[in-house]
């Protein structure tokens, strides 16, 4: 066993998958892995302290956010669809002809999945310049699916030069610790190569974020791949992220409404084309611990032994 697995695994107090490491090792390999947190570790033992999956999951929906996030900036959603049943944005039901004629006053459409659309997965797309009305009906009446409807989001134009074809978002992991909304970590996910959208498992690629905004001089592909420029935007480190503080204090005056089903989460949050940041989504659980950490370094920085402290109490009391 090396120094570094006997050191991590003293301080977790648990065994976990040391392939973790290799990859750490792979992407960054002149950096002392000694207070990176596994990837099978944080999820198995971690999320679940702070977190709770399975209540979390009850209001981890898209169709929610309206409710929950009320006074926050958000994409416009145009109607709500769950499994059969059409509602409008204010929650009424509605028939398939009042949904076609709302959603024929936007241009561009979203279908994104409530729930469970990691990657990407399952969101769909309607031009007005490219499809057609049936095409629209048919999605509008899709069987057994829950999709929040929305106009598409124009981001900013920093953002757009870097990729744009697809929404580039900031995602911010924070964690309500002793009564105080600590920001763990921050990265831009970017898109690439003309992808619809900006998931690292979708081909794109995440790179840190300084505490001025500036992006750092690395960015990470879905295969730990370090990347020193950006195929169409060029060097990293020549962007700033516009208004980064506001979306720093955004996170930090929603987290606390969600507290009793996560205590940390990552948020995902866009810039609008006046600069002002949107909500897109709040991931309860299951956060991209990776990628913070390839971009960042330890989740947990210099708390590290003290939480990891406060994890293996708790992870005791459940066996208790």
């Amino acid at each position: 066993m090396d120094v570094t697995k006997q050191s991590l695994k003293k301080q977790l107090g648990k065994s976990f998958d040391d392939r973790w490491l290799s990859l750490y090792r792979y992407a960054i390999p002149n950096v002392d892995l000694t207070n990176y947190i596994p990837d099978d570790y944080f999820y198995c033992h971690v999320d679940p302290v702070f977190s709770k999956p399975r209540t979390a999951k009850i209001i981890d929906d898209k169709n929610l956010y309206d409710l929950l996030f009320y006074d926050a900036k958000r994409p416009k959603t145009v109607v709500r669809l769950n499994k059969g049943i059409i509602l409008d944005r204010k929650y009424n039901m509605i028939d398939i002809d009042k949904a076609l004629a709302i959603c024929k006053n936007s241009n561009n459409l979203i279908f994104k999945p409530v729930s469970y659309s990691s990657g990407g997965r399952g969101i769909l797309f309607w031009d007005a310049n490219k499809d057609t009305e049936q095409e629209l009906k048919d999605l509008l009446c899709l069987k057994n699916v829950t999709y929040v409807v929305q106009e598409i989001v124009s981001q900013h134009e920093v953002l757009s030069r870097i990729h744009k074809e697809s929404l580039n978002t900031i995602r911010l992991m924070t964690l309500l610790w002793k009564n105080e909304v600590i920001v763990l970590s921050s990265v831009l996910r970017m898109g690439s190569g003309g992808s619809r959208v900006d998931n690292v498992s979708s081909g794109g690629m995440a790179c840190g974020i300084l505490p001025d905004g500036r992006l750092k001089d690395d960015a990470y592909d879905g295969m730990f791949n370090r990347h020193e420029e950006h195929p169409q935007a060029g060097r990293f480190g020549q962007y700033i992220i516009p208004n980064f503080d506001k979306c720093i204090e955004l996170v930090k005056n929603l987290a606390p409404r969600v507290e009793e089903f996560s205590k940390m989460i990552g948020w995902d949050i866009a810039i609008d084309e006046s600069g002002e940041p949107l909500l897109i989504e709040a991931n309860l659980t299951f956060q991209e611990l990776d990628f913070h950490q390839l971009c960042n370094g330890p989740i947990f920085g210099s708390m590290t032994t003290e939480i990891m402290t406060y994890v293996k109490s708790n992870n005791r009391k459940k066996l208790e």
